[in-house]
């Protein structure tokens, strides 16, 4: 309460005078230095900067150019980022919308507000829809935020039909980079339907282009290129049945038995290996399935491979709550490639104790997952209490 009345008896002095200025200076046209830049200045407090920046502080109590002038000249943000970030000092509060908001997640990095930071990451991440998130993709990448560009994109990937039903009016690269991905949530024809609909701008890549480089009609009809799914292990599961059916309706030899499927199922979608140290040690198959009704104890483990696909992991989900005396670690990798700890209990149960109850922790691997790990180093758990999230793809 005292915090917000501060801010809101500071906040309408921003703009009233102040002892230091801030100078923002900005290019008129892209790559024409002969122009003069367009200067805005901004009156402030260095009392202010110098309580929120360890930058500014040191910058304003030592022996630099910009105490001595009493004044700062930044080059390389634009007015509008400048602006909103000296607000923030005063008032509190972000006046911006998600679109505009990395690259003044940038300059407050520059300048080591992390509270600030913080602020704006999560307002784009609760703000970013299907309406905005091209948007906000183009411009996490000219400013480099590779966190929002990674989750704008997911998003873009998942909903695929959604954001291509019109043309978005990004860069060419960007475009190709999502039409060349093949987790792209959507299948070849429905691609191809939304594509025919595009009305093209000029001088940007034509839909027929896009539709030649990276749409195989002819090669793979209704090729599902990824699958959003809150549950990879058992999407990979319903497939397989989906394949074992198909199998059967065309008369091809097959097992009419889903037992005798299993071996099958095991050799080549979903292998698993474990070290259980209960009285209940469930079947490969139920594993593989997802479906083990068994109790984690220290030292047990268990592990699935995807053979034939990879998945993009953005989160795990518990539906099971973990204590503050159970340590449980969740790790990842490409089919070749060293562990990657995703998830640590005891490093998110600091901050979040006592979670569970379909908590969504969110979390990725830095390649394709086509295996995952679960450790139980102390205290115990029950499954099927954890559910990877993400996009499931083939990988040839």
């Amino acid at each position: 309460m005292a915090k917000h009345l501060v801010a809101e008896k500071l906040g309408p002095t921003f703009g009233q005078g102040g002892d230091f200025t801030v100078v923002v200076e900005e290019r008129q046209g892209e790559g024409d230095t002969s122009a003069e830049p367009k200067r805005t200045e901004f009156k402030v407090w260095s009392v202010i900067l110098s309580a929120w920046s360890e930058v500014f502080e040191k910058m304003l109590s030592q022996d630099f150019v910009e105490s001595t002038k009493k004044e700062v000249v930044i080059k390389d943000f634009s007015s509008f980022a400048v602006e909103t970030f000296l607000k923030f000092l005063y008032k509190g509060t972000v006046d911006a919308s998600p679109e505009r908001l990395c690259e003044v997640i940038v300059i407050a990095d520059k300048y080591q507000v992390l509270q600030f930071k913080n602020l704006c990451l999560k307002m784009v991440e609760d703000n970013m829809n299907v309406k905005n998130v091209w948007a906000i993709f183009q411009s996490a990448d000219e400013f480099q935020v590779q966190d929002i560009r990674q989750k704008s994109k997911d998003l873009i990937l998942t909903e695929a039909k959604t954001v291509f039903a019109t043309r978005p009016l990004v860069r060419d690269e960007l475009l190709e980079e999502v039409f060349s991905s093949n987790l792209m949530c959507v299948t070849d024809e429905e691609l191809l339907s939304l594509l025919k609909t595009w009305t093209d701008p000029p001088d940007q890549i034509s839909s027929q282009t896009l539709v030649d480089r990276w749409v195989s009609m002819a090669k793979t009809p209704k090729r599902k290129r990824g699958e959003h799914s809150t549950d990879l292990i058992r999407c990979v599961k319903g497939r397989f049945d989906t394949f074992s059916k198909s199998q059967t309706s065309q008369g091809k030899s097959w097992p009419k038995e889903p037992s005798l499927s299993r071996p099958i199922f095991l050799a080549n979608w979903v292998s698993v290996s474990y070290a259980l140290s209960g009285d209940y040690a469930p079947y490969a198959h139920v594993i593989a399935e997802g479906n083990a009704g068994c109790k984690l104890q220290a030292g047990d483990w268990i592990e699935w491979r995807l053979p034939k696909f990879g998945a993009q992991l953005m989160g795990i989900v518990f539906s099971e709550v973990l204590t503050q005396r159970d340590h449980l670690e969740i790790f990842c990798a490409a089919d070749c490639s060293e562990w990657q700890r995703v998830f640590s209990s005891k490093e998110y149960g600091a901050i979040y104790p006592g979670f569970g109850g379909n908590t969504l922790v969110k979390c990725r691997c830095q390649h394709l997952a086509q295996r995952f790990k679960v450790h139980m180093i102390s205290g115990e758990f029950q499954l099927p209490g954890i559910k990877f999230q993400g996009i499931l793809a083939e990988v040839p």
